[in-house]
């Protein structure tokens, strides 16, 4: 029997209270992190450097500041509007942990497995690929060798968790992705809430002069995947923070030296496989994880303790 908690429509909240908290959270994490990131693409940006530098002191600091805007805003739109119970609704997501071990596997290395794909099938393609020597990847295998990446490899997604992943999921996932999912269905409400995750990066992009357009499309098709796993763990915020952390991992730390549209084409293939087994409605076996929109005594979270497969 499903645990994950439905939208439950209340009297005496306004039938239109989700769509106003979704727009207001929007906006709100925008301003906050653009305005620590578009000083840090004015005084940062070098268009003559690599692609993943090492990032000055300046930089890291602007680019937490502005990684904390998607939680700050949740916490804030949510204390504004009176609604509470939403924050504790969410906050009790985080003890959603016994969930099947495979979906942990699955959160932590699904991104980085079709990073490492990609790179195969680029070497097959072309014979002369080879991981540029001063790229994250090729600096780690030039250490460490293959045998010693893949030995490390755990520690360097859970390296990931007290950064973004901890600064960014509870906004994204703990409250923008169950009030999208409230008004249209999985798939829908992943592929906008990927666009805007994406656009949202576009300051500090330029900081780091990445091009846009290959960021968004890949960072759709995993946004596709990672609703598949939150909503297949009854909405765990554990899982959501361990997928945003190997998908750091896969663009950052294995990076090796520039992008293809072979790891593009693939997260599109598996996240059009995802949809065809699981439905475009709930991406998962069980009800897709949705808001509770009553009082206190509605918003209740989904069952912590029993193990899910």
């Amino acid at each position: 029997m499903s645990q994950t908690v439905h939208a439950t429509r209340s009297p005496t909240r306004p039938p239109h209270q989700p769509i106003r908290l979704l727009w207001a959270y929007v906006g709100l994490t925008f301003a906050l992190a653009w305005a620590a990131w578009a000083p840090a693409a004015a005084l940062f940006r070098d268009p003559h450097r690599p692609g993943l530098p090492s990032p000055t002191g300046g930089l890291v600091v602007l680019q937490t500041l502005g990684a904390a805007a998607p939680t700050l805003a949740a916490y804030l739109v949510l204390r504004v509007s009176g609604r509470r119970d939403l924050l504790d609704w969410i906050t009790s997501r985080y003890r959603i942990w016994r969930v099947h071990p495979g979906w942990y596997l699955t959160a932590g290395l699904l991104a980085p497995a079709i990073m490492l794909l990609s790179l195969w099938v680029r070497a097959l393609a072309d014979p002369h690929f080879q991981v540029a020597p001063g790229s994250p990847l090729g600096e780690m295998l030039a250490d460490l060798g293959v045998g010693g990446v893949a030995l490390v490899f755990p520690l360097l997604v859970l390296g990931w968790l007290p950064s973004s992943a901890l600064l960014e999921e509870l906004g994204w996932r703990g409250l923008a992705l169950p009030l999208l999912q409230g008004r249209w269905n999985g798939l829908a409400a992943s592929v906008l809430l990927g666009l805007v995750w994406g656009v949202w990066h576009l300051p500090l992009m330029a900081a780091y002069g990445d091009p846009l357009v290959p960021y968004l499309l890949l960072i759709v098709p995993q946004t596709v995947l990672m609703t598949w796993v939150v909503n297949s763990a009854r909405g765990s915020m554990l899982l959501a923070m361990l997928f945003h952390a190997g998908l750091a991992c896969a663009l950052t730390t294995l990076y090796p030296g520039s992008r293809s549209m072979v790891e593009i084409a693939l997260t599109w293939l598996v996240a059009a496989a995802i949809v065809l087994r699981y439905g475009p409605r709930d991406l998962a076996r069980r009800d897709r994880v949705r808001l509770p929109e009553g009082g206190d005594q509605h918003a209740h979270a989904p069952t912590a303790g029993r193990t899910q497969g």
